[in-house]
């Protein structure tokens, strides 16, 4: 999370579209090489990327990414290797799976007020390891902002039915514990209202409530460009395996 003291303010602080609300997210990958040039003495370089924003829940909201360089030195205190005490585990039972989810967020526009998201989600992975599933899904999502979009075309009216989006993703879970990170880079292939940017990607986290029921949070984004956040619920069709529902 990401805390901001300056941010916009129509009357003091107009100039400031950057940023809207003090409590945001932040998002940072990182890319390093590590080259031991001696027993001890390593050396680190690489690439990092953040991005903060606050997902659209309040607007306006560029966002602000960051683009870095980095370099260092480490020194381990001592020549020697650890020993690691490996303990002996079940030989893992690939499997595949069903995810069926359905979340719920909004979004706001400064001039045109706040509307409501709501996505349904179909999500069919394999299981190929303790800490892997990828998978291939489809979302259904509700987006009651599009009617700014249409005001100006005069094919489309603000029925329910013209706010609904239709997309096809792949995905990737990588566990940690209870908690797995989701990755879905994806493609719009249905909307009735006109789109810039059909590609999207949502990354998050799913947290295992139980074998089959698990709370999930997303944002979605276009490029480098926030869309919304949502929050919800996803429930899991398919066999229990001990290793990776997280209660072992």
């Amino acid at each position: 999370m990401a805390w901001h003291n300056k941010i916009f303010d129509i009357e003091n602080n107009y100039n400031n579209i950057i940023i809207a609300t003090r409590l945001n997210g932040i998002f940072n990958a990182e890319f390093s090489i590590n080259y031991h040039l001696t027993k001890q003495l390593n050396a680190i370089a690489g690439l990092d990327f953040a991005h903060t924003s606050n997902g659209l829940v309040k607007t306006p909201n560029i966002g602000i990414n960051m683009p870095a360089l980095h370099a260092g030195i480490s020194y381990n205190l001592t020549e020697e290797k650890p020993n690691y005490l490996y303990s002996e585990k079940e030989e893992f039972q690939k499997n595949n799976d069903l995810l069926i989810s359905v979340s719920a967020g909004y979004k706001e526009f400064l001039l045109d007020g706040k509307f409501m998201v709501s996505t349904m989600s179909i999500d069919y992975g394999r299981h190929i390891n303790y800490k892997i599933r990828p998978g291939i899904g489809m979302d259904i999502y509700y987006d009651g902002s599009v009617f700014i979009k249409i005001k100006d075309d005069s094919t489309l009216t603000n029925k329910f039915l013209n706010k609904m989006r239709y997309g096809v993703f792949v995905s990737n879970y990588f566990k940690f514990g209870r908690i797995s990170i989701i990755t879905q880079p994806g493609y719009i292939f249905y909307s009735s209202a006109k789109m810039s940017d059909r590609f999207f990607q949502n990354i998050g986290f799913i947290y295992c409530i139980t074998p089959r029921v698990y709370g999930r949070i997303l944002l979605r984004s276009h490029v480098f460009t926030a869309d919304f956040i949502e929050w919800g619920i996803a429930f899991k069709i398919g066999k229990i395996v001990k290793g990776f529902n997280f209660n072992d």
